[in-house]
């Protein structure tokens, strides 16, 4: 076995993704999976600063929020880009939106003990 070059690692497979059929929204979608970046992104928001300069677990929209990080629509970019479509995911029904994070955890092998310890920080 070789040792790995900064060439190597460059040549890493692409992002997984997949197909989730939306029937409430008419189609599918596509989930792709976080880049390290993202996740450590995703990560920090749910977290927030107090007036006294101290974080605080905020767990407001995580489920909206994860989605938004893996969902791509057909140009490849994140569907759900900014503060105002991700509160728009966060007021669809709970029936729609559990099953689609269910499927972003799924593909970025996060599990329930997961999200728990991220919580609990």
């Amino acid at each position: 076995m070789k040792q790995v070059s900064f060439a190597d690692v460059l040549k890493a497979p692409a992002l997984k993704e997949e197909q989730l059929e939306v029937k409430e929204w008419g189609g599918f979608i596509v989930i792709r999976e976080m880049t390290a970046e993202a996740r450590d992104a995703y990560e920090h928001s749910l977290f927030s600063q107090n007036d006294s300069g101290d974080f605080e677990k905020n767990l407001s929209n995580a489920r909206a929020k994860l989605i938004a990080a893996c969902v791509v629509g057909p140009d490849g970019k994140r569907m759900f880009d900014n503060e105002q479509k991700i509160a728009a995911l966060g007021n669809q029904p709970i029936s729609t939106i559990n099953p689609i994070f269910d499927k972003c955890q799924e593909i970025n092998s996060m599990g329930a003990e997961e999200i728990e310890e991220i919580a609990g920080n």
